[in-house]
C-alpha cells in the first residue's frame, strides 16, 4: 500500500491525517499546539482575573477591569472549544480518522 501526501492510503479505503508523513497531519499538529497554547492562556488568565478580583478591595475601575478580563477569557475559550469541534466535525466528515497516538 502506498500513503499520498495527503493521507489516502491506497486500497484500504480509510483515510488517516494524524502522522507526520502527511500534509494533512502536519496542519492538525500545528492546529492542536495553537489550540493548547491559546487554551492554556485563557485558562491562565481567567485565575488571574478571579484574582485580579479577589484583590481589588472594592475599586470599581479594578473590579471592572477584573470582570472584563474573566469575560473576554471565558469568550476566547469558547472559541477555542468551538473551534475544536468544527475541527473533529470536518475530519469526521472527510472520512478521516484519528487514532489516539500519532505515528511519528
Amino acid at each position: 500500500m502506498n500513503e499520498h501526501l495527503f493521507g489516502v492510503i491506497e486500497g484500504s479505503g480509510v483515510t488517516r491525517v494524524d502522522t507526520f508523513e502527511t500534509v494533512a497531519g502536519i496542519l492538525i499538529f500545528v492546529f492542536n499546539v495553537a489550540l493548547g497554547i491559546g487554551i492554556s492562556i485563557t485558562l491562565i488568565n481567567i485565575v488571574y482575573g478571579f484574582f485580579s478580583y479577589v484583590t481589588s478591595t472594592g475599586e470599581p475601575a479594578a473590579v471592572k477591569k477584573a470582570y472584563n478580563s474573566v469575560t473576554w477569557s471565558v469568550i476566547g475559550l469558547s472559541i477555542a472549544l468551538g473551534s475544536w469541534a468544527f475541527k473533529s466535525i470536518v475530519i469526521g466528515m472527510l472520512g478521516a480518522t484519528l487514532s489516539d497516538t500519532p505515528n511519528f
